[in-house]
């Protein structure tokens, strides 16, 4: 997949749609870039080269490139009868699905190291679900200790401020999530050996951390319940996605010919100016 121009052998340009993407809504130099590892060439090089000679600027601070995942030990494939879609993994039963909780495969999922192969096990999938019902238990058993009137002084912000910080630090240490998945369960269980004798102060220290690790892992609270005390409007940023993909469905169908690619045009305009 080359052709030839003036200047060399080149690559098909669909690399290009993300150099006006990216640059269009991060700006000629952003962050983060992400992407699994079989990107780095010739996709990443080709972003790189087309955005770079264009603005004389850095295109991305940091380059993420994740390994590919395993599935008991195998490449993930259909010939193999080893693969899974989200969607098979958690819809209920009478969908078609397994009815596996979407927290617990996040779990399973950000377990391993980025920069390592994950391989997705069942046996790693049922631990992920009982470490994901453990976290709920623990919300629980806040939330009842917040609805009694127990009194006493808070035995557990101290501790659970200072697990926080280290399961920040761990992600800070290049997106190391095993480490800071095992500190974060370290405050489970901390708040779970309390039972049923948790107090009003220790259950709203322990209900701020579960909100907090969420915040940064996101599996404490089901998506529709990002805390459970917290009520969820209907968000703006929805709507207007699902209002533009009926625009791009309704022009799919109206388009009587290819015509020429929006996302050149606009990389054509972009650079002009």
């Amino acid at each position: 997949m080359q052709w030839y121009s003036p200047w060399g052998w080149g690559f098909p340009g669909w690399h290009i749609e993300c150099s006006v993407m990216s640059m269009e809504y991060l700006g000629e130099t952003f962050d983060l870039h992400l992407g699994g590892e079989d990107l780095i060439f010739p996709h990443h090089e080709c972003e790189i080269a087309q955005a770079e000679s264009l603005t004389g600027k850095p295109l991305a601070r940091y380059w993420v490139h994740t390994r590919f995942l395993l599935v008991e030990g195998e490449k993930m494939s259909k010939s193999k009868g080893n693969f899974f879609t989200v969607r098979e993994l958690i819809f209920p039963p009478e969908a078609g699905g397994q009815g596996i909780d979407p927290m617990a495969l996040r779990y399973a999922l950000i377990s391993g190291k980025y920069r390592e192969p994950l391989n997705f096990t069942r046996k790693h999938l049922r631990d992920s679900i009982r470490i994901v019902q453990r976290y709920q238990e623990a919300a629980r058993h806040v939330e009842a200790a917040l609805e009694s009137d127990r009194s006493g002084p808070d035995r557990l912000g101290d501790r659970l401020s200072t697990i926080y910080d280290k399961t920040l630090e761990a992600l800070c240490d290049d997106l190391n999530t095993p480490v800071a998945l095992a500190t974060a369960l370290e405050g489970v269980k901390l708040i779970l050996g309390f039972g049923d004798q948790l107090n009003r102060a220790s259950a709203e220290s322990a209900r701020r951390w579960l909100d907090q690790i969420d915040a940064l892992l996101g599996f404490v609270y089901p998506p529709e319940r990002p805390c459970a005390h917290t009520r969820r409007e209907k968000d703006p940023f929805v709507e207007k996605v699902e209002r533009l993909l009926a625009e791009r469905d309704a022009a799919r169908r109206a388009a009587t010919s290819p015509g020429p690619m929006p996302f050149a045009s606009n990389f054509c305009r972009w650079a002009s100016k």
